[in-house]
Parts: structure tokens; C-alpha cells; sequence
């Protein structure tokens, strides 16, 4: 009978220390959850700045970028122009020899 009644109190303090440390274990989990639920809002948070940022920029529509930054060649407006290599130089007369055209337009 005796050894019942110590057996029975073993099992109780056993029951209990295990219901200790299962409530501090969910405290941590608790603090833990708390922290990254604060981490999300403050990342919420940044991303809406950012958003709220990038939507008070002006921005330039792509025409008048393009329209801005002009400076094309004569081979550049006409994709299918020939173009030809200047003719050689006469080392004695330094004079160029054939005709003065550079560039024949096709189109």
C-alpha cells in the first residue's frame, strides 16, 4: 500500500514537471510568433513605402525618350543603303581618285 502511494506521487510530479516545461515551450513559441508577426508588418510596411515611392516618380513616356535622344545616321534611316568605302587617296597628287559620293541611298 505504501509503495502504491509513492508510485502514485512519482507519477503525479512527473505529470507535472512535463506540463512545466510543455508551458514554457509554448511561451517561447508564443514570443517567437510575436516577433515574426511584428518582422511581417514591419516588411508590409517598407514594401507600401516603396510602392507609394515608385508611383510618385514621374516617368517619360517611351516617344518622347526617343524622341529626345536622336541621333541617327543616314545608314540608320535607311537600313537597305549601301554604303561605300571612300576611294583611295593618289599618294602623288593627294588626290582622291574616283567619284566624291560616299553613300548611295536605295530608298
Amino acid at each position: 500500500n505504501e509503495s502504491l502511494k509513492q508510485s502514485s506521487e512519482e507519477l503525479e510530479y512527473e505529470k507535472n514537471r512535463q506540463i512545466s516545461y510543455l508551458e514554457n515551450e509554448n511561451l517561447q513559441y508564443l514570443g517567437e510568433l510575436k516577433t515574426a508577426k511584428k518582422e511581417i508588418q514591419s516588411l508590409r510596411a517598407q514594401r507600401l513605402n516603396i510602392k507609394s515611392d515608385l508611383n510618385d516618380e514621374p516617368t517619360e513616356d517611351l516617344g518622347s525618350i526617343i524622341s529626345m535622344n536622336v541621333d541617327v545616321s543616314n545608314k540608320e534611316n535607311h537600313p537597305n543603303a549601301l554604303v561605300r568605302s571612300s576611294p583611295p587617296m593618289d599618294k602623288k597628287t593627294g588626290v582622291k581618285r574616283g567619284g566624291s559620293s560616299s553613300h548611295v541611298g536605295l530608298g
